[in-house]
């Protein structure tokens, strides 16, 4: 499965996050999108936190 979320969208992001057992973090190359790769493991970091 492949759920793609828009940017800004924590809530959606984190309950797919919490949905998957792999997680692929796509970017193109300019510098605002890798930057945003940071947040997103943040996102992914938070969401491992909250599992039981």
């Amino acid at each position: 499965m492949i759920i793609n979320t828009a940017p800004h969208s924590e809530s959606a992001a984190l309950a797919a996050i919490r949905a998957t057992d792999l997680i692929l973090i796509s970017s193109r190359t300019n510098i605002l999108d890798l930057r945003a790769i940071a947040d997103t493991i943040e996102l992914v970091n938070l969401a491992k936190k909250k599992q039981p």
